[in-house]
């Protein structure tokens, strides 16, 4: 999905500031945008069902898939440009630092991750009422007045990702009586409905806001898609070898190479 998001703005022009007219074409860029613009809130929403847990291990294998691609990378791009510098390799080899917000994000989350299960486990379903306060400071401040100050940045930031995994923790705290009341086709209506208002949005306002990682339909479609898999059971090796590919191929298509 996050592919498609890519795909879907930047390979055909860049997604347009404002709805740009009924077209086939401009019809069709905002369904697919809408269907699939809840990728990253439903990765973090798996992240906070099932928890972080905290282990240099996984702080190497992040580095590790980073410099394998950067590395290569900036020595064939160096070879072209005829523009080599030890100082450029060695900041390739450090990787981390320069890697788009979701890497960055992510690693901090998981630095925070023992402080953040600390607060769940002790206080239980008693957060309930601070994590929807923290929805709503987030829906009112963000996405609707846009206040700079907080940092939610329509999602792009570490406060965002903090929220969605305090979200998904809660969330799982729930889980039975989730169960009992959404079955595959209460969830699959529920994303489609939230694609249809999302685009329908895009039609009133710019579309960093309408496809906004913030946009509380984008929140409660993440929810929707997540329980929909969330119910089966898989046995093909193929999707674990697909899954664990999935960093390195988002790092792929976004270096400029």
């Amino acid at each position: 999905m996050v592919l498609i998001v890519h795909f879907n703005g930047w390979f055909v022009g860049g997604m347009p500031e404002k709805f740009a007219g009924f077209s086939v074409f401009n019809i069709g860029q905002t369904l697919i945008e809408a269907i699939s613009c809840t990728c990253v809130n439903c990765f973090l929403v798996i992240t906070g069902w099932y928890g972080l847990r905290f282990k240099w291990k996984h702080i190497w294998t992040i580095w590790s898939i980073i410099v394998w691609i950067y590395v290569p990378f900036y020595l064939i791009e160096s070879f072209y440009k005829a523009d080599f510098s030890i100082v450029g390799l060695a900041y390739k080899f450090f990787a981390i630092g320069q890697e788009s917000y979701y890497v960055q994000c992510y690693l901090m989350l998981l630095f925070l991750s023992p402080i953040l299960n600390a607060f769940i486990q002790k206080y239980g379903r008693k957060i309930l009422p601070y994590t929807l306060s923290f929805w709503l400071i987030e829906f009112v401040l963000d996405w609707a007045l846009k206040n700079k100050c907080l940092g939610f940045a329509y999602g792009y930031q570490l406060t965002h990702f903090v929220f969605m995994y305090i979200l998904g923790q809660t969330a799982c705290l729930y889980k039975d009586e989730i169960s009992k009341n959404l079955n595959y086709i209460k969830c699959l209506g529920i994303y489609i409905a939230g694609a249809i208002i999302i685009s329908i949005t895009y039609l009133i306002l710019p579309a960093d806001k309408a496809f906004a990682y913030t946009n509380p339909f984008n929140i409660i479609m993440s929810f929707a898609l997540f329980f929909v898999f969330e119910r089966m059971t898989f046995h093909n090796p193929l999707i674990n070898w697909i899954s664990s590919s999935t960093l390195a191929v988002y790092i792929l298509h976004c270096t400029p190479l």
